[in-house]
């Protein structure tokens, strides 16, 4: 067993550093010891951690590697900063290792609304994330073999800069055994940029769906798959399935599965998708999930040539995902926000608006409007210039009143009355895909069947629909229903409750015989 200290001290010497930056101070009491301890470091002791961290940071530039520097908490922490920006703007890559208070003397591990619980406690990851590359306070003594996999990788990768790694005293301290620690590998990283079999592959889907929406195509739009994607196997089976579906089925119906990897949680709490949460039973860990979702978009993509859809819950992951979904839902708690409707005028596929959960089609069809029409405004801390994208339409999913009844919208009327606000409102491509779940199905999922063969009867009775529904969007997976994490049922959903195979086949074969029997 050896300390967390001793371990990091280690890792720097694997990673070619051969000298540590410092100003010692009692909130890394365990780091300097366990750095005066390893022979092949040594440290060199500045009078301000200001000249600290800019000699690390030369001392990168001069030797054409990682550097690192060590400081302790609060102040001496913020003294460290410029230097970290520094290293951030000019592309060079340091490992800021920063004392902490004791883990449960923290304010970041409290959740207490004070400024600070311990004596000269900062908050220093919150300060330096948005200038370094990866930053993160070590809250599990477990984890850092993980935490230093990625910081070092992090830092030397792609464009160069500063990883900041805080370290609390008490974890300092903890015994490891670094022979069971788990690691985290980037040999199987997904590549940057999707193949050029895949991008065509993606590329003929993308004007596919266009033709649907531009009504040059009878084909039926089907977006279908589970509420979340929750784990990449069972997630897969699944679309290896539709895959096979879809074969008999390609001349009538064009399929979209939904690898839906960020959910809204309308109180905050519950599993929020791979993004926050790769493995639904650990801990939050968003570097994580970032790789986690880009994977598994590119496996589906890869193994059963079909490209995805995702919801944009929030627009600056667009660009994680982007070349390899073919469609793109904007939800009902995010259709008002401003930074959506803009951003969904820049996307080259289709852009489904839903209604808000008052169900105002107003409000809907106003950003429907804005995502017709091109703008400039900041993205990512660019400037940016849109062109509009005409292929931005209508989801209707249903509503909720002030008394919390769930009011459907996807009878016969509902639809009609949609289209003649298209007409009203002059929007290019008028076009709706119906929501068979939420508050159309009151969140009885069996519905969907019972609501998908309404609809399209509904388009077989009026050619005015018959071209006006594009599509529809359904809940599905492997099982029926929903399932708690912990009851560990993989192929069954752990947010909404959806239909399972038996269903999927049963909905897609009526879909299919209805759409042989529409007349345009």
């Amino acid at each position: 067993m050896e300390r967390v200290a001793d371990y990091m001290m280690g890792r720097l010497v694997e990673a070619g550093i051969r000298h540590v930056f410092l100003v010692t101070g009692r909130g890394i009491l365990f780091l300097t010891d366990a750095l005066a301890r390893e022979t092949r470091l040594t440290p060199i002791s500045t009078y301000h951690e200001q000249g600290a961290s800019y000699a690390a940071m030369a001392y990168a530039q001069a030797k054409g590697g990682l550097a690192a520097c060590l400081v302790s908490t609060g102040c001496a922490a913020t003294n460290a900063i410029t230097a970290a920006l520094c290293a951030w703007q000019d592309n060079v890559p340091v490992i800021f290792i920063s004392g902490q208070h004791m883990l449960h003397e923290t304010t970041a591990y409290t959740k207490l609304p004070i400024r600070t619980y311990g004596s000269q406690e900062a908050d220093i990851i919150r300060m330096v994330k948005p200038i370094t590359k990866y930053a993160v306070m070590l809250d599990d003594p477990n984890d850092i073999g993980v935490v230093m996999d990625q910081a070092i990788h992090t830092a030397l990768t792609g464009r160069k800069g500063p990883v900041w790694v805080d370290i609390p005293l008490d974890l300092q301290n903890a015994r490891i055994d670094a022979a069971f620690l788990p690691h985290r590998s980037f040999d199987d990283a997904c590549p940057p940029i999707l193949s050029e079999k895949l991008t065509e592959i993606k590329a003929k889907r993308d004007e596919e769906i266009k033709a649907i929406f531009r009504g040059e195509s009878k084909k039926f739009l089907l977006v279908i798959g589970p509420c979340s994607a929750d784990h990449e196997d069972p997630v897969l089976e699944y679309c290896h399935r539709l895959k096979e579906v879809a074969k008999d089925v390609e001349d009538q119906i064009f399929i979209v599965p939904r690898i839906y990897t960020n959910k809204p949680r309308t109180t905050g709490e519950g599993y929020k998708g791979m993004l926050h949460q790769p493995d639904p039973e650990k801990r939050p860990n968003l570097t994580e999930g970032i790789y986690a979702i880009r994977k598994l978009h590119m496996k589906v993509l890869e193994e059963t040539g079909f490209s995805t859809a995702d919801e944009m819950l929030y627009p600056d992951n667009l660009t994680y995902l982007s070349d390899m979904m073919s469609y793109v839902a904007v939800g009902a708690r995010s259709v008002e926000n401003q930074q959506h409707r803009l951003v969904a005028s820049g996307i080259d596929v289709p852009v489904g608006m839903k209604n808000p959960t008052s169900g105002d089609l107003g409000v809907m069809l106003n950003s429907i409007y804005a995502g017709q029409h091109g703008y400039e405004f900041i993205f990512r801390e660019w400037e940016v210039k849109t062109d509009g994208n005409p292929y931005t339409h209508a989801i209707m999913r249903g509503s909720q009143n002030k008394h919390g009844q769930m009011l459907a919208n996807y009878h016969y009327e509902d639809l009609k009355l949609l289209h003649s606000l298209y007409e009203k409102k002059e929007l290019l491509h008028p076009a709706v895909i119906v929501d068979t779940n939420h508050c159309n199905s009151g969140k009885k999922y069996k519905e969907q069947l019972r609501i998908a063969h309404e609809v399209m009867h509904s388009r077989k009775y009026s050619t005015e629909l018959a071209h006006f529904v594009k599509g529809l969007m359904v809940e599905s997976y492997l099982l029926e229903g929903s399932a708690k994490v912990e009851e560990h049922i993989l192929g069954k959903s752990i947010t909404d409750p959806c239909i399972g195979w038996d269903d999927t086949l049963r909905l897609i074969s009526n879909i299919y015989d209805y759409q042989c029997q529409t007349k345009y």
